[in-house]
């Protein structure tokens, strides 16, 4: 690995920072296995990976990846950060045979997709090339959350990827008390609206599932983001659901509604999926159905006041356990979500196959088992009533 110092052709005051010089940054020549990704939930696959796999094949990198450099104390930090914050499990150890003979680490603020599109070509067994790349001042990760969230200034990422990096950034300055509040995040950072902060933290906070379905781009980032805005009433009618009162439900019982939450999510997301909702359509359903649900329970409650009847109704909950409810409320969402990826899977094609597979990393196997065999089913019978082998090659299914 070699450093160099890029020289432009730039002008320089004394009492000017080479920090204040535009465009000024290292230029370091590396392989791809010693840069180190690391920020924020990728996409199993960019939309535009493959045309990028074949640009830099036929041209090159056109543009350089940036970097910064950080300590191993710094990057054992942001490990445990970022841990803790997408609900993954990377560990210092899996990253430091790429340190750096002077004992720091690259890790990658911008070109994460050109990267992974390198490394796909190494893979395919194109040579393993040196690269140039940009290692910029920031050294310290607030420099370097700083700088990805000017990168998306620049650049105009998708809104996912510009969420999420707001998010991070947000996230650490409150764990360091840079600030305290979004109303005080919001005025260091003139530029950013509050809605805008508002939809990054909102999605952050979906489970890591729901995320993926918009970074898979099988989901947009508006109807992900009325998802969340939704989850408060789908708690709400799941603690109604199983007769516990919010704030006095037990550790065991927390999980379990947890999980329900997650699972409603995911039905309603591969619902939004399967239709095929633009962002104006999804938020509309999704507002339907936080309304629907809280007229129900205002109802019920109204009723229990006034009709002795209904109360009575209320009262034979009392005859199951909250958890006896919520393991009903399971098998109905298992059944639920099971109808909806059968409805999916009978549309033939490599879109419902890359849906069936993103399920597949979070869907219990019995349930996306069966939505596959209906898949590879109703490609059998699509293939046959066609006779296209290059049908056959998209399905990506056996006819024997």
């Amino acid at each position: 690995m070699s450093v160099r110092q890029k020289s432009g052709e730039v002008v320089r005051f004394d009492d000017v920072s080479p920090e204040r010089v535009h465009g000024r940054h290292e230029i370091a020549t590396v392989r791809s296995s010693d840069l180190i990704t690391l920020s924020q939930v990728r996409p199993s696959q960019n939309g535009e990976h493959g045309a990028l796999k074949e640009s830099i094949r036929t041209t090159g990198l056109i543009n350089q990846i940036d970097t910064v450099r950080l300590s191993e104390a710094e990057l054992r930090e942001y490990i445990e950060f970022t841990n803790k914050l997408w609900s993954s499990e990377n560990r210092f150890e899996d990253f430091e045979h790429q340190r750096q003979p002077d004992g720091t680490f690259f890790l990658v603020s911008s070109g994460h997709s050109r990267l992974a599109a390198i490394r796909s070509l190494e893979q395919d067994g194109f040579p393993l090339l040196e690269m140039d790349i940009k290692v910029h001042a920031d050294r310290s990760i607030e420099g370097f959350l700083q700088r990805q969230i000017d990168e998306n200034i620049h650049s105009k990422p998708p809104l996912e990827r510009r969420a999420m990096a707001i998010a991070e950034y947000y996230y650490w300055g409150k764990e360091k008390q840079r600030w305290t509040t979004q109303k005080e995040f919001a005025a260091a950072h003139g530029s950013m609206s509050k809605d805008v902060l508002s939809e990054a933290l909102a999605f952050a906070n979906l489970p890591d599932s729901i995320r993926s379905f918009v970074m898979d781009k099988k989901l947009s980032f508006a109807g992900a983001i009325s998802l969340g805005k939704a989850a408060p009433v789908f708690e709400e009618h799941i603690y109604f659901t199983a007769n516990i009162t919010p704030g006095q439900a037990n550790k065991k019982q927390l999980e379990k509604i947890e999980k329900r939450l997650t699972r409603r999510l995911v039905i309603e997301a591969n619902r939004l999926v399967a239709a095929r909702l633009n962002s104006t359509a999804s938020e509309k359903r999704m507002k339907s159905i936080k309304d629907t649900l809280l007229r129900e329970m205002q109802v019920a409650r109204k009723l229990s006041e006034q009709d002795d009847s209904a109360l009575i109704q209320l009262e034979e909950l009392n005859v199951y356990t909250p958890e006896e409810l919520l393991a009903q409320l399971e098998k109905k969402q298992k059944a639920e979500l099971a109808s909806v990826l059968g409805s999916i899977a009978r549309t033939p094609g490599e879109w419902t196959r890359q849906v069936l597979a993103l399920n597949s990393r979070f869907v219990e196997e019995e349930l996306i088992q069966g939505a596959i065999e209906d898949f590879q089913s109703s490609s059998r019978k699509a293939i046959h009533a066609l006779g296209s082998p290059a049908l056959k090659e998209t399905v990506g299914v056996s006819t024997r």
